[in-house]
């Protein structure tokens, strides 16, 4: 694959544009919101295909993750969130990363995506053809696991616990689909295309660029919301077997989109990149040999660096303080189902598709403002800043929500300290549920809107010598890894009695009270860097803690 705009001998027989005036061209607009739509007349092709891919990808996560919370929650327990993303997700995140450290020492992260699109195209296809349709002969009955513990047989043993975990391998097949699922979202739609993205585009046209794909995405996201809404209600309509097979189906489908996501790609590849459309003005960065670091290495690299280690702690607390808040807001809509005598599934997927209609049309018009190039306008810290401000007030509401009705339903119910203050009032659902919707929705706005444009635009000042692999473990490995902090916290309660992580709130709240300085902290002296590198017209300066000036 070539680099756009590389500096390869040129047609004189081609009129070409200067890389200055491809720029003018693509912000020569001053009509909204053709204004916010920066591409030149000569980029569309390459646009269109990256920004199918990339809206494709997020789609099909969006509906499958969904689709995966509904199943856990109607079929498992909501605890069994925790233990899938501990105890599975994680130690998977892992090793996919490993694996993918090591094929980046000897193939392109072009190659490597390719793998892993092929990969996913035959889980997804294999899922909704094979392993549903005879779910009934692959994994134990039903109520193999329901009958050990019904009646609380195990509750006077201390095994209660144990419940969960039975559960995720008596329905294997959706504990399968939720890895699967989340996989997808870490390897595909968070690291392996904007990684590949920023290998294709030049440091401007990813500027330019990236909002817009995160439009398109976000009203893809508005599309699922509505498939999904439209899957809820269809299902409280259908019989089983309908249900079944039109489920099934959906992973059958998105197995093929997956597959034209690949086509699409090699498709730019061979015919769009290939293809000079500018001739650059800023220069070529030398590249240097291609780094070996494989994952330990890459692990030890970030160990040695400040700056680095700012970046994982940037990552850990957005995904730790979003696993906690959402579980918690889950963990309300499943009991909130009861309250209402509602079925699980439908209930919450009819309560996230509202959620993912929030955020879809949010992300979506502000990326369309001025808001959108706030790091080039107001600095790289106005929009990352944003993200710890939004899970500090979410915190507060959902958990002091989620304090309020732990101990009020069902009757009987004690958390863990404080419960004497709210003992004996009526539960608010709506707080917990209905408003809840728009923390967790902020939140996502917050993630799409400005946590992923400002990681994006840091990460562009990244050594390309090492940009790759230091990027697919902050951005690939730690967002697993801090939504596992948030789900061993949800176990570590479960073991301790308390299935539901909505009994430590007070706990909780007072924790994420003492985080949210750091991470502010850190957002401050990772903006001092950027500004830095800006300044200079220099790769970011890794300020390792040995006081070298480089990596080993």
């Amino acid at each position: 694959m070539s680099e756009i705009g590389s500096s390869v001998p040129v047609d004189e027989n081609r009129p070409l544009f200067t890389e200055d005036e491809i720029e003018a061209q693509a912000n020569s607009s001053t009509t909204w919101p053709l204004s916010r739509i920066r591409i030149a007349r000569c980029e569309w092709k390459l646009w269109s295909a990256l920004a199918f891919i990339f809206g494709a990808s997020a789609y099909i996560y969006s509906f499958s993750r969904v689709m995966k919370d509904s199943f856990v929650l109607s079929r498992q327990l909501p605890v069994a969130i925790s233990f899938l993303k501990t105890c599975f997700v994680l130690p998977m995140s892992i090793i996919a990363t490993g694996v993918v450290q090591k094929l980046l020492m000897t193939r392109t992260i072009s190659k490597v995506f390719d793998y892993t699109l092929l990969a996913f195209s035959f889980l997804y296809t294999l899922t909704g053809a094979v392993l549903f349709p005879f779910a009934r002969s692959i994994q134990p009955g039903f109520y193999f696991s329901r009958d050990i513990f019904a009646d609380e047989k195990m509750a006077y043993k201390g095994f209660e616990f144990l419940f969960a975990i039975f559960l995720i391998f008596n329905e294997w097949t959706t504990s399968f689909v939720y890895v699967c699922a989340e996989l997808f979202g870490s390897l595909v739609v968070q690291f392996m295309f904007l990684s590949f993205a920023n290998e294709a585009l030049t440091v401007r046209q990813s500027t330019r660029m990236v909002p817009l794909f995160y439009v398109v995405s976000n009203i893809l996201l508005l599309l699922s919301s509505e498939s999904t809404s439209f899957y809820s209600r269809k299902v409280k309509e259908w019989d089983y077997d309908t249900t079944s097979w039109v489920t099934n189906s959906f992973f059958v489908i998105f197995g093929v989109i997956i597959a034209i996501t690949y086509l699409v790609k090699k498709y730019a590849e061979n015919t769009i990149l290939k293809k000079q459309l500018f001739i650059r003005t800023e220069g070529v960065k030398k590249k240097g040999k291609k780094s070996s670091a494989g994952f330990s290495e890459s692990l030890k690299l970030m160990a040695q660096s400040k700056f680095l280690v700012a970046m994982v702690l940037n990552a850990l607390f957005y995904y730790a303080g979003t696993n906690l808040i959402e579980s918690s807001w889950k963990n309300g809509i499943s009991v909130a189902a009861d309250a209402y005598n509602m079925e699980k599934r439908a209930y919450s997927a009819s309560i996230v598709s509202g959620e993912q209609r929030v955020v879809g049309a949010l992300v979506a018009i502000i990326l369309l403002t001025p808001i959108s190039t706030l790091v080039q306008t107001h600095g790289w810290i106005t929009m990352a800043i944003v993200p710890p401000l939004v899970t500090l007030v979410s915190s507060i509401v959902v958990f002091g929500s989620a304090f309020f009705n732990y101990s009020n339903y069902p009757p009987g119910k004690t958390g863990v300290v404080l419960s004497s203050l709210v003992k004996g009032y009526t539960p608010n659902f709506y707080l917990e549920c209905n408003i809840g919707i728009y923390c967790v929705s902020g939140m996502k706005i917050a993630k799409y809107a400005f946590y992923d444009i400002s990681k994006e635009a840091i990460s562009l000042q990244i050594d390309p010598l090492y940009r790759p692999r230091l990027k697919a473990v902050y951005d690939g490995l730690c967002g697993k890894l801090g939504k596992s902090i948030g789900s061993l916290y949800a176990m570590f309660w479960s073991l301790m009695g308390y299935n539901d992580v909505r009994a430590a709130a007070p706990i909780t709240l007072g924790m994420w009270l003492i985080i949210s300085p750091i991470w502010i902290f850190s957002v401050i002296y990772l903006n001092r860097k950027y500004n830095q590198s800006i300044q200079t017209s220099s790769p970011i300066d890794l300020d390792l803690f040995s006081g070298k000036k480089d990596l080993e």
